[in-house]
């Protein structure tokens, strides 16, 4: 599955998943401390599967649909996949300079 580019309207989605796992970690600090590291999107993806793993399931619903949006997969196919694959995406997320500013974006309203 690849990720296509991300549109203005799935930001909405990538809202509803913060506020349901309500992500209260300082976000800031975790992109501004993965600068320093020498495998900078390692570290920050490790980081932040490991922060939002806690409360995945919070948002199973918004989380499927997202993946399904942004890979132009069916629903049912995204529930399907595997691990691995998730990964993957996960890792293209992570990477992703739009997503890491909306992320920091919405960290910064929680001060």
């Amino acid at each position: 599955m690849k990720i296509r580019e991300l549109y203005f309207e799935d930001t909405f989605t990538l809202s509803e998943i913060l506020e349901k796992m309500d992500f209260q970690s300082d976000l800031n600090k975790l992109f501004d401390e993965a600068k320093k590291q020498p495998e900078a999107q390692a570290y920050l993806g490790a980081q932040l599967f490991l922060a939002f793993g806690k409360k995945w399931h919070r948002a199973k619903d918004e989380i499927i649909r997202f993946i399904s949006d942004i890979t132009d997969e069916p629903i049912d196919k995204v529930k399907k996949i595997k691990f691995s694959e998730l990964k993957e995406l996960l890792s293209e997320l992570v990477k992703d300079e739009e997503i890491q500013s909306f992320i920091k974006r919405v960290s910064e309203g929680q001060k």
